[in-house]
């Protein structure tokens, strides 16, 4: 069975029941079998500067961050790669990444996306220079 739920953007955090109600109107119930967690924010990169041609690890703060297989993080526009995301708590990553000798100078976004999918995009404040 594959079920599409919708979690409203004020929903209350915390762990959840699921009821199946089945065509006979037979019902079945499991207790907690997941979490509405609280949406991510970026806040802040350090260093928040870099020249072109190098590779260097940041720290990404904020809040809401969770751990998981599919935990990524991306910079907007050209010439920044991400080659690693690291979890380190659920306000703190690590990414490495490198920015390109071609990478244009000017500001970029940082896009969070957590391991269970939340997402979360900072203004621009990270620079190329």
């Amino acid at each position: 069975m594959t079920v599409n739920i919708s979690i409203a953007a004020g929903a209350a955090i915390g762990t959840r029941t699921f009821t199946v109600t089945n065509g006979d109107r037979s019902t079945a119930t499991s207790g907690s079998i997941f979490t509405v967690n609280v949406a991510p924010t970026v806040t802040g990169v350090s260093p928040n500067t870099e020249a072109q041609s190098v590779t260097v690890s940041v720290t990404v703060t904020g809040t809401g961050f969770v751990a998981g297989a599919s935990l990524a993080t991306v910079f907007s526009g050209t010439g920044v790669t991400v080659n690693s995301t690291t979890y380190v708590s659920a306000t703190s990553l690590t990414v490495n990444i490198t920015v390109s000798a071609s990478a244009p100078n000017g500001t970029h976004t940082i896009t969070v996306t957590n391991g269970d999918g939340g997402t979360a995009t900072s203004g621009s404040i990270f620079t190329v220079t």
